[in-house]
């Protein structure tokens, strides 16, 4: 957190708007009203009672108690209302339905969703395996994570540079998805004893997987999109991408 707000930070006071752009002329109620503010809360709305009803459920509460029960119909009703909230705005929207309907939006999400979950997922369950089977400190633990974040990074880079040489992108979402099936497998296996040799391998192979693909969707709907969609865009991609962490969290607990 600390770090995401030094970079707003230095962006807010660094950056200044390219001499050959274009900016519209707007009214600052204009501005504000394309910002979506109703959609912004609706969504994080929906996440947490989504997320504190999946933590809740069994555990804190039963299934049937009125508390799990109301925060999955709040969810359900706010995703509805942001459903029908996005439609009335129309190009004010965030989720812009005339984007969401273009095929490299909405596959591109999608695949975005499933895939970003299981990264998020492993992200999460790595650390508290080091932890709690290998007695591990968090510190040792962290270090241990380095081969996963490691060829993630490599990864990451490598595709990109290889898709600014080609301009071939698509290819990648088989590959990583092929890739980052197998290495959870793999991953799945990790128990008392395992053998430093496969967790780092198995790390290796994911880290290759993730890290080849995660930034695949994001490339192809801004490569696809008019230079005046390209922000609602990439708005709609990221979204899809934190909904993703949400489940993440949501099987962590």
């Amino acid at each position: 957190m600390t770090i995401g707000g030094v970079a707003a930070l230095v962006i807010l006071l660094t950056f200044k708007t390219p001499a050959t752009a274009k900016q519209v002329d707007a009214t600052l109620k204009e501005k504000l009203l394309h910002m979506d503010f109703p959609g912004t809360a609706l969504i994080m709305g929906a996440s947490l009672a989504l997320l504190l009803a999946l933590q809740y459920g069994g555990v804190t509460y039963s299934w049937s108690s009125s508390v799990v029960i109301g925060l999955l119909v709040g969810f359900g009703l706010m995703v509805l209302a942001l459903i029908m909230l996005e439609i009335w705005q129309d190009e004010r929207a965030m989720l812009s339905p005339r984007l969401m309907r273009q095929r490299t939006v909405w596959v591109n999400s999608v695949w975005g969703f499933f895939f970003a979950g299981s990264y998020f997922i492993t992200l999460y369950y790595l650390p508290i395996y080091f932890q709690s089977i290998d007695n591990r400190s968090p510190i040792g633990s962290g270090v241990r994570n380095i081969p996963l974040i490691a060829l993630f990074s490599v990864a990451t880079f490598a595709s990109g540079r290889a898709i600014t040489k080609t301009g071939i992108a698509a290819p990648y979402l088989l590959a990583s998805s092929v890739v980052g099936t197998i290495s959870a497998g793999l991953l799945y296996t990790l128990d008392i004893g395992t053998s430093t040799g496969k967790w780092v391998g198995f790390q290796i192979l994911a880290g290759l997987g993730y890290g080849m693909g995660l930034q695949i969707p994001l490339i192809i709907a801004q490569a696809f999109a008019a230079p005046s969609d390209i922000a609602p865009v990439t708005a709609i991609i990221i979204c899809k991408f934190s909904f993703a962490l949400s489940q993440g969290a949501v099987n962590f607990l």
